[in-house]
């Protein structure tokens, strides 16, 4: 709209060269002799050929640095082969992000040659308008969205396909923090259907000169019932129109720190937008799945992204580093090594490709360099906040690949200072710690309770004394995570390795393995074909067991952790093993539903090193991370049909894991698994 009346006239003008009159053949943009996109955007022009006759027609493009072209431009000159077909296309992409205002691209007629006489309209102009830069610190606290039901000024909204379109994100006065204005996301009521609604930031976060970013927004859930809210950034969207033909990726950390859904009061949120910077990116607040009939709500105030690590002086919880994101030789960005008064200088921490599966992990060694013992210690970057939670675990996988001297402590201290000589500071060891065998070189992962440090604001250490230049065990530490919760082996539930579960999501081939729990006749039971394994230290009189609760009445395998024992579940339901050796794609199909609502988790996992019996925590577990998207809403009491399809699942002996977690026998979801086939190609 901002360029309309510019074009209007543009057109008038170029349009009277066709009252001029033109013998012979000639070629001519007309009649479509303008076009307006968004940076990012694509156009199509399309020069018509009037007249018998063949030849060739060379365009000049104005601003060639910032399009490319089909065809293709040779020094910012695109040559048109004109034959026996009357009209030739040029299609045009538009670069993202590389001028500060709206701008014109030219596209000129400069010579014809050949058959080609004359020219008509030889000019077409693209109307550029740039996506907006929002620079750091961003703030809203949407007090000047004060007319009801619009959509705030600093966002735009967008509807998904056939969604319905009369509810959506929303201003609402009183929503806010302290009864200020808010945005809400409702579906309640209006025409039938469910939504799908995007509220997205109108402009896009320049990241690019920035070394860390910080996102924070307070977050409510007035109304209980379907949908659900995933916050995305993405880097290639256009700034308008359908969000789902760019990428996105959610913003990592958010989820779990989201509201109850229904519980009625504020809870602030915040992340570290470390995988973002250097970009420019487009934030999303996806809301999907509510209806007229039966909607949650979520209402926001207080969105703010920065630099200056403002609400960040401490870690909160869940805190997760996967490690990948540190470079060779380096500690992670996490973390900081600090070498106590003595130790030999040279050897500690330093990341390597030595993780789970390959990936990048933090080793900690003293062997070779100068003579001498090392002390080295790796301290989390800052402190944990633990004042607000009752209780915590920290998790991690550990191997070691070579025996030798040395051993590994796992410490907290509530006065370091925060950087220097470790020993300033008062530091007690967490008990129950035992480090794997030297040159076990397996993979296992470990929970500690950190309980003796909840309630308190603690620095958090590991550290590798007594190995020597000439002896030296090593210890390899991948995925570490720190969590609410007794422990759940996988951070508090799920693992910290994850596969897309993306790479076939046909559902067809071969069956594998199939089971729709029929025989499983005994309430309460295991079904064939499957072990049950509580984690040590969390209850075990609930869990899984057969029920009729599957689909049309039928029998099904549920997950509750309900009444009994006091405490919370670990409780994984593992299917017997298989061999993936002859299959190039693997599908899993079932249907899920939540009977009832509550804390509980579920997630589905794979190994290819599980045992076949025991604790699962003791073997690496790789998360299907596309499952949760496609799960129920708790309590929803409606069967869904979940499809996933792992990427890197291989091997002769492959567990496949429900795992359902952090339900408790005062409070718990329930989750039933029903018509599961594993099939293969």
């Amino acid at each position: 709209m901002r360029k309309l009346l510019y074009i209007l006239t543009s057109v008038a003008l170029l349009a009277c060269t066709d009252d001029e009159t033109i013998k012979g053949t000639a070629v001519s943009f007309y009649p479509d002799l303008v076009d307006a996109i968004v940076e990012g955007g694509t156009s199509t022009a399309t020069l018509e050929l009037s007249g018998p006759g063949v030849g060739t027609a060379v365009i000049r493009v104005s601003d060639p640095e910032f399009v490319t072209t089909d065809p293709e431009m040779v020094d910012g000159l695109i040559t048109i082969e004109f034959d026996d077909n009357g009209s030739q296309t040029i299609d045009i992409a538009v670069a993202r992000g590389t001028r500060a205002e709206d701008y014109i691209i030219d596209f000129d007629v400069v010579s014809v040659s050949g058959g080609v006489e004359d020219v008509a309209s030889g000019k077409f102009k693209l109307f550029v308008n740039t996506i907006p830069a929002l620079q750091l610190p961003f703030f809203d606290d949407f007090e000047d969205c004060s007319e009801e039901f619009a959509t705030p000024e600093k966002w735009v909204e967008e509807f998904v396909g056939d969604s319905k379109t009369d509810r959506g994100w929303a201003c609402r006065a009183t929503e806010g923090v302290d009864g200020t204005n808010g945005v809400r996301a409702s579906a309640f009521g209006g025409e039938a259907g469910t939504d799908h609604a995007w509220l997205i930031s109108n402009g896009s976060f320049d990241l690019t000169s920035v070394s860390e970013a910080f996102m924070t927004f307070d977050m409510k859930s007035s109304f209980s019932g379907d949908g659900d809210l995933f916050v995305m950034w993405s880097e290639d969207y256009s700034g308008a129109g359908d969000p789902t033909v760019a990428t996105w990726q959610e913003v990592p950390g958010v989820s779990s720190q989201l509201p109850v859904v229904g519980a009625n009061s504020y809870k602030k949120v915040a992340a570290e937008l470390t995988p973002m910077v250097g970009k420019k990116i487009f934030i999303g607040f996806q809301y999907i799945g509510a209806s007229s009939s039966s909607s949650t709500s979520y209402e926001m105030d207080n969105f703010s992204i920065s630099e200056d690590g403002t609400g960040f002086e401490f870690y909160g919880l869940p805190f997760a580093d996967d490690l990948n994101s540190c470079s060779t030789f380096n500690v992670p960005s996490t973390f900081i090594q600090e070498r106590a008064a003595g130790s030999k200088q040279d050897r500690g921490w330093e990341c390597g490709a030595n993780g789970v599966s390959g990936s990048q992990a933090v080793r900690a060694t003293a062997l070779g360099g100068v003579a001498g013992a090392v002390d080295a210690w790796l301290i989390s970057a800052k402190a944990f906040d633990l004042s607000t939670t009752s209780e915590g675990v920290l998790t991690f996988d550990i191997k070691s690949a070579t025996a030798g001297t040395g051993t590994l402590k796992i410490l907290w201290s509530e006065n370091y200072t925060g950087s220097g000589e470790p020993t300033t500071g008062t530091w007690t060891e967490f008990a129950g710690f035992m480090a794997p065998t030297g040159g076990s070189d397996s993979y296992g992962t470990t929970d500690i309770d950190i309980q003796a440090a909840i309630g308190k604001t603690v620095y958090l250490a590991f550290q590798f004394v007594g190995g020597t230049n000439s002896s030296s065990i090593s210890f390899d530490i991948d995925n570490i995570n720190v969590a609410s919760g007794s422990g759940s082996g996988g951070g508090g539930g799920g693992s910290s390795t994850t596969d897309t579960g993306d790479c076939d999501l046909t559902g067809a081939g071969t069956i594998i393995v199939s089971h729709d729990f029929e025989g499983c006749t005994d309430d309460f039971s295991i079904p064939n074909g499957f072990i049950e394994e509580n984690v040590p230290g969390t209850k075990t009189d609930r869990g899984w067991g057969c029920r009729d609760d599957g689909t049309s009445g039928s029998r099904a395998v549920r997950a509750s952790a309900f009444g009994g024992d006091d405490g919370s579940d670990d409780a994984w339901l593992i299917m017997d093993s298989f061999d993936a050796t002859s299959f190039t794609e693997i599908s899993l199909t079932f249907d899920v539903q939540s009977p009832f609502s509550g804390p509980g988790d579920l997630f589905v996992l794979y190994s290819n090193d599980y045992s076949g019996s025991g604790d699962p925590t003791n073997a690496s577990w790789a998360q299907l991370d596309n499952i949760t998207s496609q799960l129920p809403a708790q309590g929803a009491g409606e069967f869904a049909t979940v499809t996933t399809s792992p990427c890197d699942l291989t091997g002769s002996s492959v567990y496949i894991a429900f795992q359902y977690v952090n339900g408790t026998s005062a409070a718990s979801s329930a989750w039933s698994i029903d018509n599961l086939e594993l099939r293969g190609n």
